[in-house]
């Protein structure tokens, strides 16, 4: 923006500038005598062009740079609001959204290379009963520390998400086959 500036300052003295030195030089020699009050008026014509160029530039510039500024700030919402929205708050784990849609890109491009998909779903038996009986603070713990255990051996390419309970998973048993 500041360079915009700059060049548009720079035109509006140089042509104007320009424009006036020929002049000037016809004026000055068809008698010898130097004509001042037109040297003067063009230059000051020059003057106020390129005043009136950065008033008028920071009256545009300056509520553009802010509307640029926001715009940045909004699109960083909006990423941290993204991320945050596909994350499961208890574990760091991707949640069910998160794994429909990258369920949905692997298979879309596994299917596009002809390569096979592979998907582990691990179960965590009688869940329900750890709930019950620790509450659900000992049952966050659980799956924390199951998160923690399989996030470490956890390859670049690789991904894990919490996707929720039993009904959860029959409904992805049963939409792939297994």
């Amino acid at each position: 923006m500041r360079l915009r500036l700059f060049l548009a300052l720079v035109t509006m003295f140089a042509i104007p500038l320009g424009i006036a030195s020929p002049v000037i030089y016809t004026l000055s020699s068809t008698n010898g005598d130097v004509i001042l009050l037109p040297t003067l008026a063009i230059i000051g014509l020059a003057m106020v062009l390129g005043i009136l160029t950065v008033w008028l530039a920071r009256r545009v510039l300056e509520p553009a740079e802010r509307l640029d500024k926001a715009r940045l700030i909004l699109e960083d919402a909006y990423a941290r609001a993204r991320a945050e929205s596909l994350r499961d708050s208890l574990t760091g784990l991707g949640n069910h959204r998160a794994f429909q849609e990258e369920l949905e890109r692997q298979w879309v491009q596994a299917g596009r290379r002809n390569e096979r998909l592979a998907l582990a779903v691990v179960d965590l038996d009688d869940f329900r009963r750890v709930n019950e009986t620790e509450g659900h603070v000992g049952g966050d713990r659980v799956l924390v520390g199951v998160a923690a255990t399989l996030t470490a051996g956890l390859r670049r390419s690789d991904h894990i998400f919490r996707i929720g309970g039993v009904d959860m998973l029959e409904t992805y048993r049963s939409n792939i086959g297994g």
